[in-house]
């Protein structure tokens, strides 16, 4: 009875182990969940600093088939207004299957703040831009 026990809490323990060790969420990716309030179950992509040059467009690889290309503009009252627009292939779009997804999205954005933008239904960007006039 004593063996069982202690061959029921190694196992338990175990168990515990590889279920703690298959975690997909790093803690720097928990923080940018909680910080942008970013569902658990949508794609998180953190491009880190992104160096821009005013009114040009950077085009950023976001993996297979997925591209983003920002643009910046300086406003006056110190903001920055952002252009994003997003190209995915083959990718599913309300739940129907989608040869090209292309999404465009624009915001104000306080220089030196991190954002993180929606790319449709598909992956959350997040960045913090710097741009070079």
């Amino acid at each position: 009875m004593h063996i069982q026990h202690i061959a029921i809490v190694a196992l338990a323990t175990q168990f515990v182990t590889l279920t703690v060790g298959c975690s997909q969420t790093s803690p720097a990716e928990a923080k940018l969940r909680q910080d942008f309030s970013i569902a658990s179950d949508i794609p998180v992509q953190d491009l880190g600093v992104v160096e821009l040059r005013a009114g040009t467009p950077k085009l950023v690889s976001l993996g297979k088939d997925k591209d983003l290309t920002i643009t910046a503009t300086v406003l006056a009252k110190d903001l920055l207004q952002m252009n994003l627009v997003y190209e995915a292939k083959d990718v599913m779009v309300q739940g129907q299957p989608a040869d090209v997804y292309s999404e465009r999205s624009q915001f104000l954005l306080r220089p030196g703040m991190r954002c993180a933008p929606n790319m449709g239904q598909h992956l959350v960007v997040v960045m913090k831009p710097t741009v070079a006039q």
